[in-house]
């Protein structure tokens, strides 16, 4: 007897699962995301990473002074990929990676770039600092 009702059941319920996911699949059309629940999740993870990383460099970008941080910014934009390496950890690869993302609005912007994490945005704050001082190209003359 339960067999007689079970079999019916079972029969029913694999009929109508293909159902089922179709009428999901359609509900997850309508909504305008076709991305399941987990792959939501890891990506609005990933968003919150991002203003982590730019944290981070807002705060090595502190160092800077106003003069530093827009002659590094001006670098940012205008450097040639050569110009570029000259920064101890950009490769040329980073360099063209930096080069395509441009324009920056500002310097901690950098870091958002494929490639440059905390430790490069660091040789870059570095490079910056670098900028402002003056740079003697005569030696020291000796007295006559």
């Amino acid at each position: 007897m339960k067999h007689l009702i079970l079999t019916p059941l079972a029969i029913a319920a694999v009929l109508a699962l293909p159902t089922f996911a179709a009428t999901t699949k359609m509900s997850s059309a309508k909504s305008g995301n076709p991305r399941s629940t987990s792959t939501t999740q890891s990506k609005s993870m990933e968003v919150q990473k991002v203003p982590a990383k730019q944290e981070a460099a807002q705060k090595l970008a502190k160092d800077l002074t106003s003069t530093q941080e827009t002659k590094l910014l001006t670098f940012l934009n205008e450097a040639s990929v050569k110009e570029l390496t000259v920064v101890r950890g950009i490769s040329t690869r980073r360099g063209d990676a930096i080069e395509k993302a441009r324009p920056f609005k500002t310097v901690d912007e950098v870091i958002l770039v494929a490639g440059i994490g905390e430790s490069t945005f660091a040789q870059l704050v570095k490079h910056g600092k670098t900028l402002t001082r003056s740079r003697s190209t005569s030696k020291t003359s000796k007295p006559s």
